[in-house]
């Protein structure tokens, strides 16, 4: 890690314990980006050669800003893109990836920063933004629960008709899309003209249900993630539904999923299984 105030150059480096193909597909999911600032109120993300992206953060008014337009993608290897926080000239920023060993090591290197004050707060930035990309690499995973007034036999019935999803979906959408419930079956749903819900079932059992999930979040496609539903059964013939979804990438995604998987599950309990 360096600064070389003369040349208005900041590298920095760190190392992960993933394969670089793994570590690329996280960058161009917009994670790395998605690491920067603080909580995060937009992220768009045009993943291409002369594609944008950009994000915005911070409870006042007006919100910070930072965009930029992707110069060079170098599968597995090099991302290159301008870096426009609205303060200065746009500077450069080279993301290089190499393997070393057991590790993959993602180099930043920004040029032509405006000034040696600028110089020093993106050393710092980025060195914070490489130690939380580990989190991204990771991935999130969601745990929420939600009681129901009925017998786990009753939900799961519930569960094997898609009733879950309908609430995940708009009651038109929901009826244009389809349920194969059996392992190995798909549950494809449309959600407006672009966008979609769509997973495949990997284990159903009298208490537990298993399945991917795939869908666009703000732009950001959430590939083959994996979701798990279990049943607890409670005194009094109630019911406590356990879910659980896991590797959601970049955070604002996993935000918007607690959310909507929350009022989902509030949804299906006051339809009553």
């Amino acid at each position: 890690m360096s600064i070389d105030l003369a040349q208005q150059l900041v590298v920095v480096s760190w190392r992960y314990p993933y394969p670089r193909a793994q570590v690329f597909r996280a960058i161009a999911a917009g994670r790395l980006l998605a690491t920067c600032g603080g909580k995060m109120d937009e992220f768009r993300h045009d993943f291409r050669v002369g594609g944008r992206y950009q994000y915005a953060w911070g409870d006042g008014a007006p919100k910070q800003v930072c965009a930029g337009e992707y110069l060079a993608i170098e599968p597995d290897a090099l991302v290159r893109f301008t870096w426009e926080d609205g303060t200065e000239a746009p500077s450069v920023v080279t993301a290089t990836l190499t393997t070393k060993g057991a590790y993959t090591h993602l180099a930043i290197r920004h040029e032509k920063t405006p000034s040696a004050e600028r110089a020093h707060d993106y050393h710092q930035g980025w060195t914070e933004v490489l130690a939380l990309f580990q989190d991204e690499l990771d991935g999130t995973t969601l745990r929420l629960a939600h009681e129901f007034d009925a017998p786990a036999g009753k939900v799961a019935l519930a569960l094997a008709k898609g009733l879950l999803f309908r609430h995940t979906t708009t009651a038109a959408d929901f009826a244009r899309g389809s349920i194969d419930f059996r392992v190995g079956g798909s549950y494809p749903y449309p959600i407006g003209q672009d966008d979609y819900v769509r997973g495949q079932f990997s284990k159903i059992a009298p208490r537990e249900l298993r399945f991917t999930w795939s869908t666009v979040d703000g732009g950001v496609k959430v590939e083959d993630t994996d979701v798990i539903v279990y049943l607890e059964e409670l005194p009094g013939g109630r019911t406590r539904l356990h879910l659980v979804h896991d590797g959601l990438h970049p955070a604002p995604v996993a935000r918007s999923h607690a959310q909507g998987w929350r009022e989902a599950l509030e949804s299906f309990a006051k339809e009553g299984p």
